[in-house]
């Protein structure tokens, strides 16, 4: 047994010399009480399997537990939370590395890294060719488009969203990477399925969900806007479930204006920051029509991993709601900025999104803007942004940095293409809405109002 957990050190943690090898005593003790569930004739064929993997486990906390055993290249945190800065080691504790495999003669499926909280579960995984075979088939196959790659939670998917996507290692591939998200359901494990050559790939993956707060709040405040209706209106919010990932929230709202709950977040320093700051993303969820109200059950995902244990309240309407379940208590939030909308113009030459326009940008975020007829200077939470007139790229703090398309001076605005080096530095969410998707849907003729819903 020590020379496979040599092996299996030297691959997970290479050039730090010999294994840590488990004590004895502490292998022993999981064996024993793994086998104490089984039927005793099955006790003997199982001691020596049970052992090993009891060892495995240990070696392995060991290596994470001393920071050794780094996440997997492409891993969850890379996919989904991009807007991580600083130090990530309270996110990279969170997210399981163990692998996960099956295989068969030409192909081995393995799920490389996995995170879950009560609303979303987010996996990677590869699917490797072992032989020529295997590898013909990763060239020729589309696994997502020609559904030869299924991933649902626990074989009872429905109603819910799921994205895949994946890409080639190289031109003449032996490996394809993979990321999927999927709202959580009933089940507690994801299945995968791959329709290889040889026959059917199967994992089921176990789904263990980090550590979330639920707060009953039963209060009444002003909303945000939503993608469907950027005025906004009045919110009710019964619960509040916060995790490391998400926000999620149930509450009910006017069916003729409906609203999204405005949360601020204050920490244990005495910093706050806005769901902007979060580079938080949605609703998604469901809601229900009862009369003349919406009831919504909507979550939130962050751009990045929060560390929640950190966290004193979450502020709805003036209150702040402590994490640690203490009384709520008033706070000030009139220093904190709201959501607003602006228009959106039409794309630029060689952009890809609908442009902004900077100067009704600064008034809704109440910031000056200094315009000088070629170059507009903007300051915000200690970030100045650049924009000139006909340039290719913005200065961020001095540092050039490319858009998508030039700035456009037109009308008594200037218009740019700005998504890639607004949003970052200065805490933006930028969604594209409608002034109210739901009565122009009803109306007729005419096209939709085009928006941009800032959430600072």
């Amino acid at each position: 047994m020590k020379n496979r957990l040599q092996t299996l050190w030297t691959q997970v943690v290479p050039h730090r010399g010999p294994c840590p090898m488990p004590g004895a005593r502490d292998v022993l003790r999981r064996v024993d009480a793994a086998l104490d569930a089984e039927a005793r004739p099955q006790r003997r064929p199982l001691r020596a399997a049970l052992v090993l993997a009891a060892a495995l486990a240990l070696l392995t906390g060991a290596a994470f537990a001393s920071g050794q055993l780094a996440l997997p290249e492409g891993s969850v945190l890379d996919r989904y939370f991009s807007w991580m800065d600083g130090d990530t080691g309270y996110a990279a504790s969170l997210i399981s590395v163990q692998p996960l495999s099956a295989e068969d003669q030409d192909l081995r499926l393995t799920v490389t890294s996995s995170i879950a909280d009560s609303n979303e579960v987010y996996l990677t995984l590869t699917v490797q060719a072992k032989t020529e075979e295997g590898r013909a088939f990763l060239r020729r196959a589309d696994l997502v488009g020609d559904s030869l790659l299924d991933i649902e939670m626990g074989g009872i998917f429905g109603g819910g969203s799921k994205s895949i996507s994946g890409e080639l290692d190289g031109e003449e591939p032996d490996c394809l990477e993979f990321s999927a998200s999927l709202e959580l359901g009933l089940s507690r494990t994801v299945d995968i399925r791959l329709e290889a050559p040889a026959g059917r790939l199967s994992l089921d993956v176990p789904v263990k969900p980090i550590r979330s707060v639920t707060l009953r709040l039963d209060a009444a405040g002003p909303g945000a806007g939503t993608m469907d209706h950027a005025a906004g209106g009045p919110v009710e919010v019964e619960t509040v479930t916060l995790s490391p990932l998400s926000i999620a929230a149930g509450y009910t709202t006017p069916f003729s204006n409906c609203g999204a709950p405005l949360f601020y977040f204050l920490w244990q320093d005495g910093t706050w920051t806005t769901m902007g700051q979060l580079h938080a993303t949605g609703p998604s969820g469901s809601m229900a029509q009862k009369e003349d109200t919406f009831r919504c059950k909507s979550s939130w995902k962050f751009g990045a991993i929060q560390d929640i244990t950190k966290l004193e309240a979450l502020v709805f309407n003036g209150t702040a709601y402590p994490l640690d379940g203490g009384g709520p208590y008033p706070v000030d939030t009139s220093h904190l900025p709201v959501p607003f909308s602006i228009p959106a113009g039409e794309e630029l030459p060689g952009a890809q999104n609908l442009s902004v326009p900077l100067f009704a940008l600064c008034e809704g975020l109440g910031i000056p803007c200094g315009w000088d007829g070629e170059r507009a200077v903007m300051r915000y939470r200690d970030v100045e942004i650049v924009f000139t007139a006909g340039s290719g790229t913005a200065e961020v703090n001095g540092v050039p940095e490319a858009l998508y398309a030039p700035a456009l001076f037109q009308d008594g605005e200037l218009w740019a293409d700005a998504y890639p080096v607004l949003c970052k530095p200065w805490g933006l969410t930028l969604r594209y809405a409608s002034e109210n998707a739901w009565a122009d849907s009803l109306s007729e003729g005419g096209d939709k109002a085009a928006y941009w819903l800032i959430t600072p």
